[in-house]
């Protein structure tokens, strides 16, 4: 079976790297949005002279991934009409919607898509707006990582963050099968696409759990790129100045503001998911276990600028809604105030569009 990757940005090209090593055989399709960039990967592809090593580098402690010497199929979006029976989706969560509705044709209930992004809410807008049809539906797997990666210095490269004494990252990376109603037994491609992703255990720490035990990780991470990604892109600051040092005490300027944006997620989240907070224990999602997340996650990535500040940087359409907004309409929903999500979203969409006003002026 054929694996269509789309999306080789930093987590696409490490998900691929892998996939290519741990799978020989299995034939990978890279998914291109252009000709021009088929042809920098075809370039790339002939010049490289570090592609498909493993350099890990003492300090920092990274390992470069680079797709350059190993042998990939690319399609350009637009062109192939053949069937998709497995895809891998590492898009950002504003382009994700309008490139599957291109694929669509390609895609039918025989077909696996997997769906690995910052944010929450890109499935349920997929079956409501894309996949309508239930019985026609592709089988979605749900994905979220805690791997440390950043672009390299060369096209189709990345830096992952190795931690000392660790030989996979030290991240974790976790899928779930979305439950489906539909009376249609399991797919041949769904069972090879899990058989692919559990491949990936030794590299990346890779592991398919219940759907039920994957949503309090991803409603974690949501949380924590709801507090990190807007405050360090309105700043335009690395990671680590939301601290006052290395260690975890927090910037006195902006604790308030951590505390008040975890509090409100907090909140949210009791109203929309009370099994969180069942236990006779402090719940890991209370204001301040969320508050010592965030700080914990700043300095352990204290030089890395958050994929928000990249994207203003950059000039392109951030996941603002997928993360702040996603908290937004599920406080509204249930009666629960977010008024500091809604300032700093609406902070983030202000900036974002000064920065597609400037592009292009001389």
């Amino acid at each position: 079976m054929r694996v269509h990757v789309l999306g080789i940005g930093s987590i696409g090209t490490l998900l691929s790297y892998h996939l290519r090593l741990s799978n020989p055989s299995t034939p990978i399709s890279l998914l291109l949005k252009s000709q021009i960039t088929s042809d920098s990967f075809w370039l790339d592809q002939g010049h490289s002279r570090r592609g498909g090593e493993l350099l890990v580098l003492p300090s920092p402690p990274l390992t470069i991934s680079s797709l350059g010497a190993f042998r990939f199929n690319t399609e350009l979006l637009t062109h192939p009409t053949s069937p998709i029976l497995s895809l891998l989706v590492t898009l950002k969560c504003p382009s994700i919607l309008p490139a599957l509705q291109t694929l669509s044709p390609r895609l039918s209930k025989d077909s696996t898509i997997v769906l690995l992004h910052n944010g929450m809410g890109v499935y349920e807008k997929l079956i409501k707006e894309v996949f309508t049809n239930e019985k026609e539906r592709p089988r979605f797997i749900l994905g979220t990582t805690t791997h440390g990666v950043r672009a390299g210095k060369e096209k189709f490269q990345v830096y992952h963050h190795q931690p000392e004494g660790t030989i996979n990252g030290g991240g974790e990376l976790v899928f779930a099968v979305v439950p489906s109603s539909s009376s249609s037994p399991s797919s041949d491609s769904l069972d090879q696409t899990l058989t692919l992703l559990t491949s990936l255990k030794n590299s990346l720490n890779a592991e398919v759990i219940p759907y039920e035990e994957i949503q309090p990780k991803l409603l974690l991470k949501l949380v924590l790129n709801s507090i990190i990604n807007p405050l360090t892109s309105l700043l335009s600051i690395p990671n680590g100045s939301l601290l006052l040092s290395p260690t975890p005490i927090g910037n006195p300027t902006l604790l308030p503001l951590i505390h008040q944006l975890a509090t409100e997620a907090s909140l949210v989240l009791q109203a929309s998911h009370p099994s969180l907070f069942l236990s006779d224990q402090p719940s890991a999602f209370g204001p301040d276990a969320l508050v010592k997340k965030v700080l914990e996650l700043a300095a352990a990535t204290s030089g890395n600028r958050s994929s928000m500040l990249q994207d203003l940087d950059a000039g392109r359409e951030t996941e603002i809604e997928f993360i702040n907004g996603t908290l937004v309409e599920m406080g509204r929903e249930r009666g629960v105030e977010t008024k500091g999500h809604e300032m700093v979203r609406g902070l983030v969409k202000a900036k974002e569009g000064f920065g597609r006003g400037s592009a292009g002026r001389v």
